[in-house]
């Protein structure tokens, strides 16, 4: 799955995620949410017009949800960044 999105934004007790449901046959089976790595969000940040929006008081390490499986590979990629991860589910919630 490809999408284009701005850089996500962030509110008061999480760092910035996208979040993220996975549908298979109708049925949700998977729920999870994408983070990106620190030192980068800090550089995005600290742009216009994002440096407008000030305050932001949680980062990965201390966001209670924050999980390094979570985290995207980021590259960068013509005026933008290209953002990658591999999604397991369980599509027949069998454990398997």
């Amino acid at each position: 799955m490809e999408f284009t999105t701005i850089w996500p934004g962030w509110y008061r007790g999480r760092t910035i995620h996208i979040h993220a449901m996975v549908h298979f046959s109708n049925q949700r089976v998977l729920t999870t949410q994408l983070m990106f790595d620190e030192k980068l969000n800090s550089a995005v940040m600290a742009k216009s017009p994002y440096s407008e929006h000030t305050g932001r008081d949680t980062f990965n390490d201390d966001d209670t949800i924050y999980d390094d499986s979570m985290l995207m590979k980021i590259t960068q990629e013509d005026d933008g960044y290209l953002g990658v991860i591999v999604f397991s589910a369980d599509s027949d919630k069998d454990g398997a």
